[in-house]
């Protein structure tokens, strides 16, 4: 989820109809987003009414707006989160699929405990879209209860849920059983590298020794992203020195340049010597 400067939501000098009338034009981009997140972080009563005023709308756009501001008011703050809760959780019965799908983000955003029950329902859903939405819900809210949801998601047919739902877990480690750590293992074998990497990490995060063959192997593929280097570095096991120099050594400058503080801190990790 895009997501703008503290300075840009701070200083952005048009008024909260300009900000609107400008998300309203530019729906599928970041500057929508930017938006949203300068009106989330005025948090005041003026912006809860107006978030409340376009879930009313009979335009579907408009809802969509009201429905991504009342997921992120105050955001590092929360504000009004009674009134932004039940709200979005009533907007899950609205008739536009693109609605549903906002409500759903907005509630992983409040991550209330009425609005992560009332999502639940929804993970079976049809739409790929809904699915994924719910996947991110419930990877940041590390509920116990949300698990067999997590542990299905992380089989979908769609790669970005199957990515979230496996970062779920991988960021919250305390979600730990023999069912979680098997679904980890299954999508180290994924088609996509981000989503094997989040797999390896929610392994050696759990300090499972079985994780480090596996390590090897995605270390010897072209890096997808510094997960799997991370992952090396935490499992502790100095053996995996030599693959991590061989990865290295294989990059070229770019990716060097990219990859070079995680290396470094991995090396150290496993009492090597950085390159």
């Amino acid at each position: 989820m895009h997501k703008s400067s503290k300075l840009s939501r701070a200083e952005d000098p048009r008024s909260d109809e300009e900000l609107v009338a400008a998300a309203l034009s530019r729906m599928e981009s970041d500057e929508h987003m930017d938006v949203v997140w300068v009106l989330a972080a005025r948090a005041s009563r003026p912006q809860l009414d107006l978030a409340l005023r376009l879930v009313d709308s009979p335009v579907v756009a408009e809802r969509r707006l009201g429905a991504a501001i009342l997921g992120r008011l105050g955001y590092d703050v929360p504000a009004f989160l009674d009134e932004s809760v039940a709200r979005l959780i009533g907007l899950l019965q609205d008739p536009a699929h693109e609605v549903l799908v906002d409500a759903i983000y907005g509630l992983g955003h409040r991550g209330d405990e009425r609005g992560q029950d009332a999502i639940q329902p929804f993970h079976e859903h049809p739409s790929p879209d809904v699915r994924c939405a719910v996947a991110y819900a419930y990877s940041i809210g590390g509920r116990a209860k949300d698990v067999p949801a997590l542990l299905a998601l992380s089989r979908d047919a769609d790669a970005e849920t199957r990515d979230w739902a496996t970062f779920g877990f991988r960021a919250c480690p305390e979600l730990d059983s023999p069912e979680v750590r098997a679904a980890l293992f299954a999508r180290t074998e994924d088609e996509v590298g981000e989503i094997r990497g989040e797999a390896l990490l929610g392994l050696a995060t759990r300090e499972d020794s079985r994780v480090v063959p596996l390590i090897r192997r995605e270390l010897a593929r072209p890096l997808a992203g510094d997960w799997v280097i991370e992952a090396a570095g935490l499992t502790g096991d100095p053996s995996l020195l030599s693959d991590l120099r061989a990865a290295w050594q294989r990059l070229e400058e770019e990716d060097r340049a990219r990859f070079d503080g995680t290396f470094r801190e991995a090396i150290q990790a496993l009492g090597g010597t950085p390159p």
